[in-house]
């Protein structure tokens, strides 16, 4: 029996408005890169696994989608942030990286063959406020309307305060003071 060959008909290639087509993920971004641009900057310094507490809003399959959109936004996207590292030397980060779902979270580790684990699991960050502090900081830069807001109950790490206090100044905001426990940001 012979195989029919499939001719290509131009008139009915499928373009980017038509409803099959396939469109990006929407947390592939640059908002959702810079969310989660820490873990990756972690590793250039640090070799420890890194544990990241799943997002309330999502379930852990997506949450796990939600991160790697983010990790991949930044291997194969320049960032618009001066002094970020390049996307060639994400890449290399990005290749020595695996994501590992748990019940409350992901682990981001390196995999075995770039070198031995320390036995202790470093926590991003452990209070309640995780990821909402990072969201509402988000909003409050977008939303010029508001004029301060107080971030408190925080657990941040120095990698997170750094992080905080470059958004703002990137932002052209000159009054704000970040600590471990509370962000405030005057405009």
């Amino acid at each position: 029996m012979k195989k029919r060959r499939m001719k290509i008909n131009p008139n009915r290639l499928i373009t980017s408005d038509h409803p099959r087509f396939h469109r990006p993920r929407s947390t592939y971004n640059l908002s959702n890169a810079l969310l989660y641009k820490h873990v990756l900057d972690h590793f250039f310094t640090n070799k420890s696994e890194i544990f990241i507490p799943c997002d309330p809003i999502y379930k852990i399959n997506t949450f796990h989608q939600v991160v790697g959109d983010a990790l991949r936004y930044l291997c194969r996207e320049d960032l618009p942030v001066r002094g970020a590292p390049s996307k060639e030397q994400y890449q290399e980060i990005r290749k020595k990286l695996m994501l590992s779902a748990r019940i409350d979270g992901l682990v981001v580790l390196l995999k075995k063959s770039h070198g031995a684990l320390p036995p202790k699991l470093a926590t991003i960050n452990s209070g309640n406020n995780q990821f909402v502090w990072k969201r509402s900081l988000s909003e409050f830069i977008q939303n010029e309307k508001s004029n301060r807001i107080t971030l408190d109950k925080l657990c941040l790490s120095d990698l997170e305060q750094t992080w905080a206090k470059s958004i703002l100044e990137q932002a052209g905001l000159e009054k704000f003071s970040v600590s471990t426990n509370e962000i405030t940001v005057d405009r």
